[in-house]
């Protein structure tokens, strides 16, 4: 299985986007895939626009930090 395949579908806006974005990050950084791209992916699957300009990029930080 390739690493977006790997990334959960987003819930409706108001029904936990927030907290998917963090869930799809890990599963992105678990299958492989780069910080960058997994940004992209998740910018690309989200339901609602990004609530700040640093929300995708805060969960995608979050879940890459440490990982080697």
């Amino acid at each position: 299985m390739n690493a977006a395949a790997q990334i959960p579908p987003c819930p409706a806006g108001g029904q936990g986007v927030h907290r998917w974005m963090l869930e799809a990050a890990h599963a992105a950084r678990r299958g492989g895939m780069t910080a960058e791209r997994a940004a992209i992916e998740i910018e690309s699957r989200m339901t609602r626009h990004p609530n700040s300009r640093s929300e995708i990029a805060d969960a995608v930080a979050k879940a890459f930090a440490g990982a080697r």
